[in-house]
Formats: structure tokens, sequence, C-alpha cells
């Protein structure tokens, strides 16, 4: 009697398994099938990241909302990018403030984009974060920033003082 090589893995004392045998699928199969499926997905992951970049949303928290859902679909997405732009909110209100602009080269296509936009005019690509000036710090972060060298300039005479006294 031939029997197959799958019916010959999972024999056991000589008679023939009483269930059927799960399907034989060589290693390098699954690994090829996931290296596609692992393409695709990011694939769609880039498309989606660019969807929402145009929306708005920040790229960087579209790409990071991606990677919680479970599936990638826009309507999932997008409620996990507001959870996460909730969260960045609450820990830095100045993170959503808009940010001024300069002129700036698309990375993607090499036109330079005058007007203030976060995409270029030409492809859409996204701007990149040389384009945004940084945040000048307000009056009040400027006194509070005072306020803190002022201490440490007092803390370094305490100590001087400190050791003054010691030495005499």
């Amino acid at each position: 009697m031939l029997i197959s090589f799958n019916e010959a893995l999972f024999q056991t004392d000589g008679a023939m398994p009483t269930g059927v045998p799960p399907p034989f699928v060589p290693k390098e199969e699954v690994k090829v099938s996931t290296e596609a499926e692992d393409k695709k997905k990011e694939a769609d992951k880039k498309v989606l990241i660019q969807q929402l970049g145009d929306m708005g949303f920040s790229v960087k928290l579209a790409g990071d909302a991606c990677n919680k859902v479970k599936e990638l679909k826009l309507d999932l997405v997008i409620d996990e990018v507001q959870k996460l732009q909730a969260e960045e909110l609450k820990k830095n209100p100045k993170a959503f403030a808009p940010k001024k602009m300069i002129a700036w080269e698309c990375p993607s296509c090499t036109f330079i984009n005058e007007d203030p936009k976060p995409h270029c005019e030409i492809c859409q690509g996204a701007a990149p974060e040389t384009a945004y000036l940084p945040d000048s710090p307000t009056a009040e972060e400027k006194s509070q920033k005072l306020k803190i060298e002022e201490e440490k300039v007092k803390e370094k005479d305490r100590i001087a003082k400190a050791e003054q006294m010691e030495k005499e």
C-alpha cells in the first residue's frame, strides 16, 4: 500500500491517522505569501497616510494610527488619529497651533513652493520639517526661562559662598 508523504508524517504505531491531517505547506511558500501580504499592507499604509496628510492630519500621527489599528480602513484610522491628537493636545497644546512656513523645495518633485501650504502644489507631496519655522517663545515662556536662569545663578552663588565659609 502506497501512502503520501503527509500521511506518513501523521502515522502513529503503524496505524493510519483517524482525522484528516492538516495540509503540508513548505516553509518557503508561507514566507513568500507573508512577504507579499506585508508589501501590500505597507503600500496600503502609505496610501492611507497620504490621504490623511491631504486631509490635514499629521503624517506622524497618521503613521502611528496605522500601526495601532487592526484593519487598515480609512474610517478606523481617522478615529485612531483623532484619539492620538486628543492625547497629544493634552500633553502639548502648542503642537497643533498653526506654524509659520517659508518657501520650500518639494523632496519628491523639486518644485519650489512659495505659498505656505503643507503640500506641494505640483505633486501634493508633504512639506518637509525644514519648511516650518520654529515657534518663537511667548512672553510667559521667556519670563519662565529667565526665572530658571536666575535660580541657577543664585544656586551657584550659594554654593560658592558655602565653599568660601568652609575655607575660613
